[in-house]
């Protein structure tokens, strides 16, 4: 089979795939509440001088999204909806079709009504999922796409949109939305794609709309996160330019979650990494290196977790207390979702960055207590 016969096909198969499944408790369905398409141009920022000559191009995208019916805790009800989970799926032409390509991803979204007034409505959403994108680097073939070197990327998103009603079961809306595409340093060149872009939307309510204000009541919420949360990972990274050599830091992290009310929780921690990667920087500023002490990495961060039953999205904000590497900033962030296969146990994957730069994809598993 071509890969232009393939292409189309994983298009399809992600533009049209069915609701997020997902193996939660009996209290939420997977019975579809709304779906609707966005249709959305923008631009890409280049975050480094090499990026410009192939971002000049406007970028042109379609993305698919729809949501589950009914979330126990969260909302009563489709009328008075506050929080609910979906799926969303995606299309973008990314401009330089000869350099950069096309992309196509799916990801779990959350859908958080923040405001609404009688058919007017003000919703943000945001996920994290994969991507593939038919262009990538290559010395002999594609040498100017320094911005991601693999097919298979992570993908995520956060969109501001403003919508009205006008009908009952259809609304119409214009909304801002920003796209990120990585594969987390796994390999080099990545700089990833940062996208900005406006965009209009259309949705269909399967049930019909009674403009019932927001009615949120955070104590009935049974689903929040663990006091305490022990994990223990790792992952891949390549260092240097393409080609470099590759390092599989271990990361052991213990985190205290101060409940808060819904499904919102923070907390702190600390997080200890063993990253074989030091001596490649410490060498490349002419710094002595000493083994193993110089490979570990102190951290503390400051956490917060948006919980779903047995799945939840988190981010860490964390600065460097010990040892850190002389060619990278003091502070670091963590994004990531966890999933609880068991009561108590669960798994992660994460992207580590500090800011617009990625580190390394890291999966692990935790306990909470």
């Amino acid at each position: 089979m071509q890969r232009s016969t393939l292409k189309i096909l994983l298009a399809i198969i992600l533009l049209l795939s069915p609701v997020l499944i997902l193996a939660q408790s009996p209290s939420i369905t997977s019975t579809t509440s709304y779906a609707g398409l966005s249709a959305f141009a923008g631009k890409i920022i280049p975050h480094d001088d090499t990026l410009k000559p192939i971002t000049n191009s406007l970028v042109k995208g379609v993305r698919a999204y729809s949501a589950l019916q009914k979330i126990e805790g969260f909302n009563s009800d489709l009328n008075n909806s506050h929080f609910v989970l979906g799926i969303s799926t995606i299309y973008i032409n990314l401009g330089d079709i000869d350099r950069l390509g096309k992309a196509y991803g799916v990801q779990p979204t959350f859908y958080w009504k923040i405001y609404n007034k009688g058919r007017f409505n003000v919703e943000m959403n945001a996920g994290l999922g994969i991507s593939y994108l038919t262009k990538t680097f290559s010395n002999n073939f594609n040498p100017e796409n320094v911005a991601i070197s693999t097919h298979l990327n992570y993908w995520g998103m956060v969109s501001l949109n403003t919508t009205y009603s006008i009908s009952n079961q259809i609304s119409i809306g214009l909304g801002l939305e920003t796209h990120h595409f990585s594969n987390g340093a796994i390999r080099k060149p990545n700089y990833g794609l940062n996208i900005i872009a406006s965009s209009i939307n259309v949705t269909y309510y399967f049930k019909a709309l009674s403009f019932k204000p927001i009615s949120f009541n955070p104590n009935s919420n049974k689903f929040v996160p663990g006091t305490l949360l022990i994990s223990i990972g790792t992952g891949i990274k390549e260092t240097g330019g393409a080609g470099g050599p590759k390092y599989y830091p271990v990361s052991f992290t213990i985190q205290n979650n101060t409940r808060s009310k819904g499904f919102k929780a923070f907390g702190y921690g600390i997080n200890i990494t063993y990253d074989k990667s030091t001596r490649f920087h410490k060498r490349a500023k002419n710094l002595n290196y000493s083994s193993p002490n110089d490979d570990i990495q102190t951290g503390l961060f400051f956490a917060g977790t948006l919980t779903l039953d047995k799945l939840s999205f988190y981010t860490h904000l964390g600065a460097y207390l010990y040892n850190p590497n002389p060619r990278l900033p003091w502070h670091y962030q963590k994004f990531g979702i966890r999933y609880n296969f068991f009561k108590n146990l669960f798994f992660q994957c994460e992207l580590k960055t500090h800011l617009n730069s990625a580190d390394h994809v890291g999966i692990g598993l935790g306990i909470t207590i």
